[in-house]
């Protein structure tokens, strides 16, 4: 299942690629003037993914695929996908 160095690992590479993905989301969103710049749904996503990633780059692929973690790597990946299919519907700001 992983040590503590390597779940402390899978934590850093999510808040820094998360961090980085959702700053630019956000940033994209702003200076194109959709209000609200950062959503609910939107944090969620970048957030789950940001997981999916340091799980995947931490563990890699052959052991992020084996039980027990494969459960865990699929869960993460329809969420991103169900929470993403939600973050993309606001309006736009037509001042």
């Amino acid at each position: 299942m992983g040590t503590v160095g390597e779940w402390i690992e899978v934590l850093f590479a999510a808040a820094f690629w998360g961090g980085c993905m959702l700053f630019f989301s956000v940033w994209r969103r702003w200076t194109a003037n959709i209000k609200p710049a950062l959503s609910m749904p939107l944090f969620v996503t970048w957030t789950l993914g940001g997981l999916l990633f340091g799980l995947l780059t931490t563990f890699e692929w052959r052991r992020a695929f084996h039980a027990p973690l494969v459960f865990l790597t699929i869960a993460l990946f329809l969420a991103v996908l169900a929470t993403a299919k939600f973050s993309g519907k606001t309006k736009t700001n037509t001042d």
